[in-house]
């Protein structure tokens, strides 16, 4: 598969027109180093800090636009949902611990297909992955053309999340097998296509912000919004979010935001 590159568009605002409490400021918001992946064209090298660019876009949706979902969604950055990946189940609770997942609705995490531990900047793919409390499903987003390029790394992101989002037995043993029943996986055949061999990344983004967007303007069925989804994270809305997340970290450096 072709190498990816992280960047991010103006999406549908709508929600947060209906609902202008979203649009709180992210006052504590550290802006890093222009992540490569955010750079123009001509300046990207041939193999950008993804993960960079995609943990800063998280924290921004999750401290500025969506801040008052935080008891109901969770951004997990890459490096967290990495470790999760290739870690036992003890440390992945501990891990987690302070997420509190059972109580969030949606889970949202980045897929790398790095299989090796040992070099934390490999990979060549990005992709997306959110859990639906909702319905109990995971649902796999991936934009490589054809789709499908992540499924067994996301398939293994899920099996090692499932545990720890499950809703907990009742308390006095009176839970319903539904309850109890450990989230099914789901690959979304339909699912928003990059047409190039270097925006997974920011299609990462894209889909991360738009899925809070729908959450937030009617919390409903991942599934039932996915149209939505499709009809908003085009080519050229990915294109645009790659110059608007590059100008919102040089605007955040440039007003003491880096520390």
């Amino acid at each position: 598969m072709a190498q990816c590159e992280t960047g991010a568009p103006s999406l549908t605002r709508a929600c947060l027109t209906a609902r202008p409490h979203l649009r709180a400021a992210p006052e504590a918001l550290q802006a890093p180093k222009l992540p490569p992946t955010l750079a123009p064209a001509a300046r990207r090298p041939a193999r950008a800090t993804q993960p960079q660019a995609i943990s800063f876009w998280f924290e921004y949706l999750a401290r500025g636009p969506f801040a008052a979902l935080a008891a109901e969604v969770a951004l997990v950055p890459p490096a967290t949902a990495y470790l999760l990946q290739h870690t036992d189940p003890t440390t992945a609770a501990e891990l987690l611990a302070p997420l509190e997942l059972r109580a969030k609705q949606l889970v949202l995490l980045a897929v790398s297909d790095n299989p090796d531990v040992g070099h934390a900047g490999g990979g060549s793919h990005w992709s997306l992955l959110a859990f639906d409390r909702r319905t109990n499903v995971f649902l796999h987003l991936d934009s490589a053309p054809g789709g499908g390029g992540n499924r067994g790394a996301a398939r293994q992101l899920a099996g090692a999340l499932s545990p720890l989002v499950r809703d907990q037995p009742a308390a006095g043993g009176g839970s319903s097998g539904q309850q109890l029943r450990l989230p099914r996986f789901e690959e979304v055949e339909g699912a928003p296509r990059q047409e190039n061999g270097y925006d997974c990344g920011v299609y990462v983004m894209a889909l991360a912000r738009q899925l809070c967007a729908l959450y937030a303007e009617a919390p409903g069925a991942l599934g039932a919004q996915l149209p939505r989804l499709r009809e908003a994270v085009t080519p050229a809305a990915v294109r645009a979010l790659r110059q608007e997340a590059r100008q919102l970290v040089l605007e955040l450096a440039a007003t003491g935001g880096g520390g």
